[in-house]
């Protein structure tokens, strides 16, 4: 039985498809969201204890 274009394309595809996503919703996202905090004013400080008060990284 041969594989036809499509069957590989299909075959091959998937996988890159879920890395693609993966590396997307694994790396990019997380990193966009902290410049954005960052550029906010928000760190991680802001969500430690209540009493503790630590100034924003320039």
């Amino acid at each position: 039985m041969s594989l036809g274009v499509k069957d590989l394309l299909v075959i091959l595809g998937i996988p890159f498809a879920v890395v693609m996503l993966a590396v997307t919703f694994g790396l990019l996202v997380p990193r966009l969201r902290r410049a954005r905090q960052r550029r906010q004013g928000i760190t991680l400080a802001a969500f430690a204890e209540p009493g503790l008060v630590v100034p924003p990284r320039p």
